[in-house]
């Protein structure tokens, strides 16, 4: 009898989907930030304004991060993280739009919260599970949060970069919010169900 032959190996590994969900998602929650003084300057909202754009992300936060860990483990990872990727998506289209005025910031601003707190609690989450075994067989116990920690930072810092250069530079920066971020959340949105759920 002959030996049976092993699978073979998969070239997208699970966790690089959830990685990839999770960048996006923190993109578009922090591509914001670079914005505040090109809102103050060209559409001449206050400084309490600007503090208040601040404050209503907070307000999309904390609920994420108090809620989405606890609902994950209820219902699962999948349906969580990509209610979470819907919010970051509505997050762009909203300060796409920007210009209409404060309420449309503010609900941009609450949505990124939302964004950011899903992506940040079931995303590390669902990393560590999927960094370990029988999912990822070689790999050392803190690889989960190296690539939670990796992911959510350079999302964050290449959302604050690319929307920094489009401001600065980019024709029309006061209505180019997040061109790039659209088109790349919808793309990571099939990533949501590309990978093993969670048992």
């Amino acid at each position: 009898m002959t030996a049976a032959a092993a699978p073979a190996p998969t070239r997208v590994r699970p966790w690089a989907s959830v990685f990839a969900v999770m960048f996006f998602s923190t993109w578009a929650g922090n591509q914001f930030s670079p914005l505040l003084l090109l809102y103050q300057e060209r559409q001449h909202y206050s400084t309490t304004a600007v503090n208040g754009f601040l404050g209503v992300y907070v307000l999309g936060l904390v609920p994420a991060f108090l809620l989405s860990g606890a609902l994950s483990d209820r219902y699962g990872r999948r349906p969580l993280m990509f209610a979470g990727v819907l919010a970051a998506v509505a997050t762009s289209a909203a300060l796409a739009f920007g210009e209409a005025g404060p309420l449309v910031i503010c609900l941009g601003r609450f949505l990124a919260g939302v964004a950011v707190g899903t992506a940040t609690c079931v995303g590390t989450s669902w990393l560590k599970e999927l960094s370990q075994p029988p999912y990822d067989l070689r790999v050392d116990p803190g690889a989960g949060a190296r690539r939670a920690a990796l992911s959510f930072s350079l999302g964050s810092a290449t959302g604050a970069v690319v929307a920094g250069l489009i401001a600065q530079w980019g024709p029309g920066p006061s209505s180019c919010r997040s061109p790039s971020t659209s088109s790349s959340r919808c793309r990571s949105r099939g990533s949501c169900c590309a990978h093993p759920r969670r048992a």
